[in-house]
């Protein structure tokens, strides 16, 4: 399926969340930060991890991932507090409000 990265991870007022430079949050950046996190149990998901990273690094403002990409970034995603999890699960899961 074929995804939006330029959908835009907001803050609890609904406004663009910000990053540590106080820029607005770049949705690659978010993902590959789950995906690089060091919560891989073993070599092989970290592995898959890496791969799916360079994915989405390579790629500009849309991506296709598979179903099982799209789990592992759901996995991955649960680094993050509730409110940015909860929105990547939506973006994954199409659940988003598209303006």
């Amino acid at each position: 399926m074929e995804y939006d990265l330029t959908h835009q991870i907001v803050d609890e007022a609904g406004d663009p969340a910000k990053d540590e430079k106080g820029n607005a949050a770049a949705l690659k950046t978010v993902l590959s930060r789950a995906l690089l996190a060091d919560t891989a149990e073993n070599a092989k998901s970290k592995f898959e991890r890496f791969e799916l990273y360079l994915k989405l690094k390579l790629s500009e403002l849309k991506v296709d991932l598979t179903n099982e990409e799209a789990k592992l970034i759901k996995e991955a995603a649960s680094v993050y507090p509730t409110l940015v999890y909860g929105q990547l699960v939506h973006w994954i899961e199409g659940k988003f409000k598209k303006d």
